[in-house]
C-alpha cells in the first residue's frame, strides 16, 4: 500500500472520529434555531420540541412509572385525596373535592391547617381570588342540576350563596371584589357581573352561541372562550366590565387561551395542519410567534410576564386519538416533561421529567410550581432552583 493511499485512509479516519464526536456532544442538546420572530426583544434559540424529549408510556398513553425522575427531594405531595387549589405568595389554599372543606398548607407540605368545615360535596372546579378570601366552587352532587357557590371566608367562618340555576360557568376576579358568571338560555348565552354577595348584577354580554368557558384576564377584563375541540373552530372574546367587547382571535380549531398575570400577553394553542401548535401574543402587538413546544395552553402557567412553565406531553404512540378532545374526556393520559420558557430572550430550560404525571391546573411563582396530577386529582408542588437541573435519562437507558 503506497503512502498516498495511507494518507487518504488516515484523513478519512480523522473525519469519521470528528463526526462521531460532534454527534456525541450534540446527543442531549436542543437547538431548533427558531426564536420568537422578534415579537418580544431577543431572538433566542434552544426551544425544545416533543421530538427532543425522552419517551415513555404505552401506546394507549398510560403511564409506565408513578415516580418522576427528579433525582432530588424538591417534589412534595400536598394531598393524598383529590383537591383543587391555588398558589398564593408563600402558601397554598385548597379545597377537598369530596367535601369542599378549605385548607391552607405550606408549599413544602408542612403546617397544614383546615380553616373551614363548610361542606359542599363533589367539587369539580374552583376559582380563587389572589388572597384566597373569596372563591367560586362548582358542585356536581346532582348531575341533573350542577350548582355554583360564591364563598366569602372570614377566619374560620364561611358565607355561601348559590348562583342562579342557569349558570354554567363562573369565576371570581383577582381582587375578590367581583364575580362573573355565564348563563345558558334558549336564545344563547349571557355574561353577568355581580358582587360576591350576588347583588348589583349587570348583564355585560349576550351571544347566540353556547358552550363557553369564562375567566378573568385582569381586574377589568373577562375572557369568554369556546371549550377546546378539534371538531370545531373556537372563539376568544375579550369583555370589558364597562360592557364593551372585542374578538381576540379569528376562529380556529382546538383554541385554548392562557393570559399572563397582568393581562397584556397570552399563550394560545390550536391545531394547524393537523399539528398542535403553541403561540405567544401580546395585546400591545398585532403579531404572534410560535413556541416550538407542543402542548395545550392550559398546561402552562405564567410565573412572571416573561417566564412561562409548560408541561409538554411525551408522544403516546396513539395515532387514532383526537386532541384535545380525547384527553379532556380522560380517554388518553400523558407523561409530561416540564420546561421553563423565557419569552423575552427565546430560550427554554429543562425542569423535570414527570413520568406518571399528567399535569393540569398549573400555577407558578419564582420559587414553586403547584399542580394537580390528572390521573388521580391529587395536589403537588415542585420547588424550583435558580440553576435548573439537567434532564436525567429515563429508566433502562444510559448515556452511552
Amino acid at each position: 500500500m503506497n503512502k498516498k493511499i495511507i494518507s487518504i485512509l488516515v484523513i478519512l479516519l480523522i473525519l469519521i472520529v470528528l463526526i462521531l464526536g460532534v454527534l456525541i456532544l450534540r446527543k442531549d442538546s436542543v437547538d431548533t434555531n427558531t426564536g420568537f420572530l422578534g415579537l418580544f426583544s431577543g431572538s433566542g434559540t434552544n426551544l425544545p420540541t416533543s421530538g427532543d424529549q425522552p419517551t415513555t408510556g404505552d401506546s394507549s398513553g398510560g403511564a409506565t412509572s408513578t415516580t418522576p425522575l427528579l433525582g432530588d427531594n424538591r417534589l412534595f405531595q400536598l394531598t393524598t385525596f383529590p383537591a383543587l387549589g391555588k398558589l398564593l405568595e408563600d402558601r397554598v389554599v385548597y379545597y377537598r373535592r369530596d367535601l369542599g372543606h378549605r385548607y391552607f398548607i405550606d408549599t413544602d407540605g408542612e403546617n397544614e391547617e383546615r380553616v373551614s368545615n363548610f361542606t359542599i360535596p363533589a367539587v369539580t372546579s374552583v376559582s380563587i381570588a389572589d388572597e384566597g378570601r373569596v372563591s367560586v366552587l362548582l358542585s356536581l352532587e346532582s348531575e341533573v342540576s350542577p350548582s355554583f357557590f360564591s364563598l366569602q371566608h372570614t377566619g374560620t367562618s364561611t358565607a355561601a350563596l348559590l348562583l342562579p340555576s342557569p349558570a354554567v360557568a363562573a369565576a371570581v376576579s383577582p381582587d375578590g371584589e367581583s364575580v362573573v358568571f355565564l348563563e345558558e338560555l334558549e336564545s344563547g348565552s349571557r355574561v353577568i357581573l355581580s358582587s360576591p354577595s350576588l347583588t348589583d348584577q349587570t348583564v355585560l354580554y349576550n351571544d347566540a352561541f353556547k358552550d363557553f368557558e369564562i375567566s378573568w384576564v385582569d381586574a377589568s377584563h373577562i375572557l369568554l372562550s369556546s371549550r377546546p375541540s378539534a371538531f370545531r373552530p373556537g372563539a376568544g372574546i375579550l369583555i370589558n366590565i364597562n360592557g364593551t367587547s372585542s374578538s381576540l382571535l379569528d376562529p380556529m380549531p382546538a383554541l385554548d387561551i392562557n393570559f399572563s398575570k397582568n393581562g397584556t400577553s397570552y399563550l394560545y394553542s390550536t391545531i394547524e395542519e393537523e399539528i398542535l401548535t403553541l403561540r405567544v401574543a401580546s395585546l400591545l402587538e398585532s403579531s404572534s410567534a410560535t413556541i416550538p413546544v407542543r402542548t395545550f395552553a392550559e398546561k402552562c402557567a405564567w410565573s412572571t410576564e416573561t417566564i412561562v412553565y409548560c408541561a409538554t406531553p411525551l408522544p403516546t404512540g396513539d395515532e387514532n386519538s383526537v386532541f384535545p378532545d380525547d384527553w379532556l374526556k380522560g380517554n388518553v393520559r400523558f407523561d409530561d416533561v416540564l420546561w421553563k420558557i423565557d419569552i423575552e430572550n427565546g430560550t427554554a430550560e429543562h425542569v423535570a421529567d414527570m413520568f406518571g404525571f399528567d399535569i393540569v391546573h398549573l400555577f407558578a411563582n419564582e420559587s414553586f410550581l403547584l399542580f394537580n396530577n390528572k390521573n388521580d386529582s391529587t395536589l403537588w408542588s415542585l420547588q424550583l432552583y435558580e440553576d435548573v437541573l439537567p434532564s436525567p435519562a429515563p429508566e433502562g437507558e444510559s448515556d452511552n
